[in-house]
């Protein structure tokens, strides 16, 4: 724990550009801005003691390509002992820990940094944990993100934070780059063409991570940023994505922050008052500018992303060969990939843990679903599971017995050559084995058979009883679908579907006939 932490007086110096984001930090934090850094005559100690962020040049500063090192692996040392950051020239992504500066190179190597070597951009800190918490179920970043998210709610959002997660992550995707020569080109052009990327399975390591809060933007990433480093110290980068049965986390809550900013005429020339928040995101996700191409048809953006853990994205090349593979992109398949989505979500299961949710859905009914589904993350409406019906090579009865929450999945009605609500992506399945589909059918002989989908649903028929993930009419889930329009499979008179959302036949149908027609 660090020791009793002093409340300095807000000392600004250096650039008039940086007053508005000062003036707003000073009543919470407080922030150093100068050179001398650079120089070695301020200490970790005289900035601020061990409870203060340094920071080196603006992440700004980055994108625009100023990838020259101002500050030496030697002088980083002095002012922290864990951090992020990157090399001179782009060579690689930066990860200090435990005062050892450690370089993650484009070629998936991890190494030692000799002290004199320079640094263009990071972040530092003396890690002193003022909390230890124990996060379970991490599915993927944005789980992540949404845990720490809620305890600096706790500890305060206007804060700084540094964090270690240390454990065996069953998934961690990371990238590094290619080292850059002169003149350098800008970050997001890096991205395009000079990523390399690494996939690792049950690896045991550490993610450091740095938050920044909403009025840093101006000078640093908003929210999290990740890096990672393996126990064995032979993989790390830049985390893309991971996920986790069970994480350690400290965290260190810093009060103060200093900035070095560069002297050199790259960064003396930038004109910094360009709104540079498009390339920063393409620097935290590693999308590059591919995410950010339009389609062909109408302008339409490609990816969409409204918040944290929700977004809308055309069908990538690796999803489709997924769904092909799975089976809800069937053969005879009439419904052209670029009319569907892929919506990634947050949802909550009953006992309040956030899962990363994927659906496929028609391009119609995309940003109305995904409106939904952030309602229902923000009002912690329980979904257990939502996954692609790929999963179960697109067997319903496996599905719902799961609980699996779905809405792509192609096929006809039988009989005919009109297409099915889930096979147009107009229809969405909740939490299908405690909400079954129920039907009385005469037969041939004129006995009656009673159809229950998924068969283990039949104990939820009974609708006055108490149970979870129980839908209702008039809940949060009812009404959020029907005000879209949606039509729910509890309010049908002969059939009850009560996990079963869809959009009107009149609409349907049209689509249908349209691609029919297409394929005649």
């Amino acid at each position: 724990m660090k020791d009793s932490k002093q409340r300095k007086h807000c000392l600004v110096s250096g650039i008039l550009l940086m007053s508005s984001v000062l003036l707003t930090a000073c009543a919470n934090i407080d922030i150093n801005i100068n050179s001398n850094a650079l120089d070695g005559s301020a200490s970790g100690a005289s900035a601020g003691g061990r409870d203060v962020i340094h920071q080196v040049s603006l992440l700004q500063g980055l994108t625009f390509g100023d990838y020259n090192g101002s500050v030496s692996v030697s002088r980083l040392k002095e002012l922290g002992d864990t951090g992020i950051g990157t090399f001179d020239a782009l060579d690689g992504e930066l990860i200090m820990l435990e005062g050892t500066v450690y370089r993650a190179a484009y070629d998936g190597t991890v190494e030692v940094v000799s002290d004199e070597e320079t640094i263009p951009f990071s972040n530092v800190t003396f890690f002193d944990a003022d909390e230890v918490i124990q996060l379970t179920g991490i599915d993927n970043m944005n789980t992540l993100k949404a845990e720490l998210d809620r305890k600096v709610s706790s500890m305060g959002v206007n804060r700084l934070y540094m964090i270690r997660a240390e454990g065996t992550f069953r998934q961690m995707n990371v990238r590094s780059e290619l080292p850059q020569t002169k003149p350098y080109k800008p970050l997001a052009e890096v991205l395009e063409t000079d990523q390399t990327f690494f996939d690792y399975e049950n690896i045991k390591g550490t993610v450091v991570g740095l938050y920044c809060p909403e009025y840093m933007g101006d000078i640093n990433a908003v929210g999290w940023h990740f890096h990672f480093i393996s126990d064995e110290r032979k993989a790390g980068g830049h985390v893309l994505d991971l996920s986790a049965d069970e994480l350690d986390v400290s965290i260190d809550r810093s009060d103060s922050f200093s900035m070095a900013l560069p002297d050199n005429e790259m960064f003396q020339n930038f004109d910094l008052t360009i709104d540079q928040s498009e390339e920063i995101k393409k620097v935290e996700t590693g999308n590059g500018t591919d995410d950010e191409k339009e389609a062909a048809e109408g302008g339409e953006a490609l990816f969409m992303e409204s918040r944290e853990g929700f977004s809308i994205q055309e069908i990538p090349d690796d999803l489709f060969d997924r769904m092909k593979k799975g089976n809800t992109y069937k053969e005879d398949c009439i419904v052209p990939r670029e009319d569907l989505r892929y919506l990634l979500v947050l949802h909550k299961d009953k006992d309040g843990n956030t899962h990363q949710g994927e659906m496929v859905v028609h391009k119609q009914i995309a940003e109305d679903v995904l409106e939904i589904f952030e309602k229902l993350y923000d009002a912690g409406y329980p979904i257990e599971r939502m996954v692609l019906p790929d999963n179960y090579l697109a067997d319903d009865e496996t599905m719902m017995r799961d609980n699996n929450s779905s809405c792509f999945n192609f096929r006809f009605i039988s009989h005919t050559n009109k297409i099915s609500k889930h096979g147009l992506g107009m229809a969405v399945d909740i939490n299908t084995l405690y909400n079954p589909y129920h039907k009385v059918v005469t037969k041939e002989d004129g006995t009656a058979e009673e159809v229950i989908e998924p068969a283990t649903g039949a104990p939820y028929l009974d609708r006055t009883k108490e149970f979870d993930y129980k839908i209702e009419k008039d809940d949060l889930c009812y009404k959020l679908f029907t005000e879209k329009g949606f039509e729910w499979g509890g309010d049908w008179t002969d059939t009850k579907d009560y996990q079963h959302f869809e959009l009107p036949t009149e609409i349907t149908e049209k689509y249908s006939e349209a691609y029919t027609q297409k394929t005649d």
